[in-house]
């Protein structure tokens, strides 16, 4: 019995490490859309940008859509505000964001570090 629990703790303490081994830094590419609005009705591209812009600014969380279908939520640096601030900003259009890429409990994530217009 003790060795089954043993076992038991071993696996339970290394999930959070395997899950801690996941994050790294990288640069996403894509458009920047309000998450409201992309998962209730796929808002996104060029028609839906006044809305993003409008929806992100009234504190509808940000996302980004990559080219390959996949969506990140933007995730504010405590500390370092100003690159998630600009991001907002560009809401609705395409932009390049460099972060800390995480992934918790089925959703993954950038931490802004820097966002360039492309």
């Amino acid at each position: 019995m003790n060795k089954l629990w043993i076992a038991v703790l071993a696996a339970a303490l290394a999930v959070p490490v395997a899950a801690a081994a996941l994050d790294k830094v990288a640069s996403l590419s894509g458009e920047l859309v309000d998450m409201v609005c992309f998962m209730k009705h796929d808002g996104k591209g060029e028609k839906h940008a006044k809305c993003a812009q409008m929806c992100v600014k009234g504190g509808a969380p940000l996302g980004m859509l990559t080219a390959e279908g996949q969506v990140y939520l933007l995730v504010n640096e405590h500390g370092n505000e100003k690159p998630f601030a600009e991001a907002k900003l560009l809401a609705g259009g395409n932009a390049k964001v460099t972060g800390l890429i995480v992934k918790r409990g089925g959703v993954q994530a950038i931490i802004v570090a820097k966002v360039e217009k492309p």
